[in-house]
């Protein structure tokens, strides 16, 4: 009776829905839908709903279905190029339906480029450590360098264009040590048949994404589950950064222990760290690309690092890039053993371990991403 009184009260003296708004959340859903009854409190609450403004509330959680549409806030003069440009970009993306804009997409979309620029370079580093084939060779790092840029602008632009999700794709950081320490160290095999079992992975991949078998074994694992992968996937590559940070390194006693922390380079790290958390902290837009180029300019401007000396530099030819014979990515191309892969079976059943990787870890990252975003429907689903 005193929550029904209490909402009666807020009903009649309320100055505005936000202030309703906030007497729902802290009285609860469950208790008001036992006391009142669900069509009774939407009736209530219809009136002041229709000739009220939205509220200015965001949700903890929400999903595509709790994302009221808003106008689109397209800043451009109209008739202008910059008008239709933005005008395209929100009938293609529905900017608005998701509560964001023009400008803040390249924001976002600069940061994790800046973000994610890492693993153009530690990729090559571990791949190329492979066991060498007997003909071609160890994998080339400039080939394996440019094959990620290549399928990470390929995969990000497909999830942007196709699926209108704000996903950045590249090369799984764990999946790589696994090719080269779990496949190719461990079962004596070269980096061509190694290759061949990724190939594989790949099409059962597809096979059980296009009949939705994916989707069946991601729904039916327990949530708890999926916070396990994507924290864990945090932890790894927080692991990494450390390791090329220098803060951690390996050690013969214990694995890893602590690096020499009174390094300058060290320090200047841990610092642009500390200041990407108080600005995330403070939320300030950018804070991770503020503090990755306020880091860079100090490394230059002190010596830590030498400064580029040029913008752009292009080494090299076109068909030094593409063809066989070099180094680049044409000596990686097709470049499968399918003998040595049917003729092992522990390949095989590596290829498995693989897919099985792939699987649970999307469904990790789709989760953890999408629940950040407030892409996640009714089902905990994209």
């Amino acid at each position: 009776k005193r929550q029904v009184f209490f909402l009666c009260h807020a009903l009649l003296e309320a100055h505005s829905l936000k202030h309703i708004t906030r007497c729902f959340s802290q009285m609860g859903r469950p208790q008001c839908d036992a006391a009142l009854g669900s069509k009774q409190l939407c009736d209530l609450r219809q009136p002041m709903l229709e000739e009220t403004e939205e509220p200015d509330v965001e949700p903890l959680m929400q999903g595509p279905s709790e994302v009221r549409p808003r106008r689109p806030r397209i800043s451009a003069p109209h008739g202008s190029w910059q008008y239709k440009l933005e005008s395209a970009l929100e009938k293609k993306f529905h900017l608005s339906e998701r509560g964001t804009d023009v400008a803040t997409e390249i924001r976002a979309g600069l940061v994790t480029w800046v973000t994610m620029a890492y693993i153009s370079v530690v990729n090559p580093m571990i791949l190329s450590e492979a066991r060498a084939d007997p003909v071609l060779g160890p994998m080339s790092f400039r080939g394996v360098l440019i094959a990620t840029c290549l399928t990470a602008a390929f995969g990000s632009f497909c999830a942007g264009w196709f699926a209108n999700l704000p996903f950045g794709l590249a090369a799984g950081m764990g999946l790589n040590s696994y090719f080269t320490y779990g496949i190719c160290s461990a079962l004596g095999v070269s980096w061509r048949v190694a290759l061949t079992a990724c190939f594989m992975q790949g099409l059962l991949f597809v096979v059980v994404s296009a009949f939705g078998w994916c989707s069946r074994i991601q729904h039916f694992a327990p949530q708890s589950l999926k916070f396990a992968i994507t924290v864990g996937i945090g932890l790894l590559q927080a692991f990494i950064g450390f390791q090329l940070m220098g803060v951690i390194k390996a050690s013969p006693e214990t694995l890893v222990t602590l690096g020499d922390i009174q390094r300058a380079d060290v320090c200047l790290s841990l610092m642009g760290m500390l200041l990407i958390v108080i600005l995330m902290m403070a939320d300030i837009k950018g804070s991770m690309l503020v503090g990755i180029a306020a880091v860079t300019v100090i490394a230059w401007t002190t010596g830590i690092v030498d400064a580029p000396t040029e913008a752009v530099a292009w080494q090299g030819s076109v068909d030094e890039l593409v063809s066989p014979p070099s180094h680049g990515i044409g000596s990686l191309w097709m470049q499968f053993d399918f003998d040595g892969y049917f003729g092992n079976p522990q390949v095989i059943v590596a290829s498995l371990s693989l897919l099985l990787v792939t699987i649970f870890d999307t469904a990790g990252v789709q989760f953890g991403i999408g629940f950040r975003a407030g892409l996640l429907g009714e089902n905990e689903a994209l």
